[in-house]
């Protein structure tokens, strides 16, 4: 879901530059690639970007294809606020469950 999110993001962006993948089924798997990347750079730095032969192949500039942690977490915010709500039932349904988790830079107390 969250690679989705990534891959839907960068279409969009290559389509306000006029640019259609659906032509090129190779582009669009390695945009699918890159995107899956993306995600997990990003776990590690606070931006990414699609590698730049990727990009010369779409005609584009690489550094007009660069995706920020805060953009990563925009484009996934509905979809945390999901994982969210069930780890909160999770741990509501059990009654000794712990008190705090901790999700990579994030604490959720209950």
């Amino acid at each position: 879901m969250i690679d989705n999110n990534i891959f839907t993001h960068y279409i969009n962006k290559l389509k306000k530059q006029n640019i259609d993948l659906s032509k090129s089924k190779k582009n669009k798997t390695r945009l699918k690639e890159a995107c899956e990347k993306i995600k997990r750079n990003l776990s590690a730095c606070s931006r990414a970007r699609i590698p730049e032969d990727l990009a010369a192949d779409l005609g584009v500039e690489s550094s007009s294809l660069i995706l920020t942690r805060s953009d990563f977490n925009q484009l996934n915010k509905s979809l945390f606020t999901k994982f969210e709500r069930i780890v909160d039932k999770v741990i509501k349904s059990v009654p000794d469950a712990k008190k705090q988790v901790n999700i990579g830079e994030t604490t959720i107390n209950y």
